[in-house]
């Protein structure tokens, strides 16, 4: 029998609700980017229960473009309304955003998109 995969903490994964993030930064500036999302990145792993990645990808064709996947426990604990009231209104987040602006980076374009996966995969 397959084992059922697991990320983040080690709890099963079946069912979940992703948070795409898309984006490109100005030339150069993805170490600069990196170095401010390492410690949201950290927060989210200790402090929100029930999200299972939280995870930078880089473009392998264009180090400016990004994604920014997140996969939460599933559609019901962590949706659409979690992310916006409480994810996103944390201090930490705020403090990325605001350490962004400081640092000056362009935003060259970014769209958020929202899915329910399938239960078809693995």
């Amino acid at each position: 029998m397959a084992s059922q995969r697991s990320f983040g903490s080690n709890k099963p994964v079946k069912g979940g609700f992703i948070v795409l993030v898309t984006a490109q930064i100005g030339a150069g500036q993805m170490p600069k980017f990196k170095e401010l999302f390492a410690p949201l990145a950290a927060h989210v792993a200790t402090n929100e229960e029930g999200c299972y990645a939280y995870e930078l990808c880089v473009s392998g064709d264009n180090p400016d473009k990004f994604i920014i996947y997140e996969r939460y426990q599933d559609k019901d604990y962590k949706d659409k309304e979690y992310v916006e009231q409480v994810h996103w209104q944390s201090g930490p987040f705020k403090a990325f955003q605001e350490a962004c602006k400081e640092a000056g980076i362009e935003w060259v374009e970014k769209s958020v998109v929202t899915y329910v996966e399938a239960d078809v995969g693995f």
